[in-house]
């Protein structure tokens, strides 16, 4: 397929790692380098993470326990533990390589990475919407989903039958009574919901990055087409191999800093 003729809206080059990246900054996984502005944006970190994930962690380990002999309880609370935890390992591996992304995300800034962006500006536009499209489809699933599930109580409700949490879960109250079924249920509902965006803004910072990679091979590739398009043939044969060693030259180092 030929870039330089797609018809799409112009965006600035990476602009789906920005999108990604702001969403993680507001849920609290991606603190500022300088103090005292890190130490703050911590604490916020430690409140996010016990209010999205914390609590469940808690109270759907204890509910394992609980209900220890129900094989299909335990699979239904098993599931839900599982996926939790793999999102709060999620955090803490984005939290502990945070300066090791910072590093490649300061590389699309470089000149290698961003040159040219007149030239390449189809390239950088059509590798932006593929990973916008990608993040789009990715967190519509993922919100029909969790939407559903967190309306749960009000379905029950207007269907008259018994209360129900959205996510079963043992908790050190009674949950069937009046406030704290409508709090429980209220903080499942937006803990779920955000937890699907924050979860979603993660895996999309990863692929984005991979996504900028096929973006910067794509360019290599059309730089090796057109290699000689900018050498003037008047100049004798010397020059051109001089010429042509420079482009080359720069097309390897281009491409060795994409694979390191």
């Amino acid at each position: 397929m030929e870039l330089d003729n797609i018809k799409l809206r112009h965006l600035e080059p990476y602009y789906n790692i920005k999108v990604s990246l702001t969403l993680t900054k507001y849920i609290g996984t991606w603190p500022p380098v300088l103090e005292p502005y890190r130490s703050i944006y911590l604490l916020y970190t430690c409140v996010s993470f016990i209010f999205i994930l914390g609590i469940y962690l808690t109270v759907q380990t204890v509910n394992l326990f609980v209900i220890w002999g129900n094989i299909e309880l335990m699979i239904a609370t098993g599931f839900l533990l599982m996926t939790n935890s793999i999102h709060a390992y999620k955090v803490f591996v984005i939290l502990g390589n945070q300066k090791r992304i910072q590093v490649l995300l300061d590389k699309l800034s470089t000149t290698n990475y961003y040159h040219n962006d007149d030239k390449y500006e189809r390239v950088f536009t059509y590798y932006a919407w593929q990973g916008l499209y990608h993040h789009i489809a990715y967190q519509s699933f993922g919100t029909v989903a969790v939407l559903c599930w967190g309306l749960t109580p009000l379905a029950d409700a207007v269907a008259g039958n018994t209360r129900r949490l959205p996510m079963e879960a043992w908790y050190p109250y009674n949950t069937k009574k009046n406030p704290a079924f409508e709090i429980t249920s209220g903080h499942q509902a937006v803990a779920v919901l955000i937890a699907c965006v924050h979860n979603i803004g993660m895996d999309t910072l990863v692929t984005g990055l991979i996504n900028a990679a096929c973006c910067q091979l794509e360019i290599i590739k059309q730089n090796l087409k057109n290699v000689d398009l900018d050498f003037e043939y008047q100049i004798d044969k010397c020059d051109y191999e001089d010429f042509m060693n420079k482009q080359i030259n720069k097309i390897i180092k281009h491409s060795n800093e994409i694979y390191k």
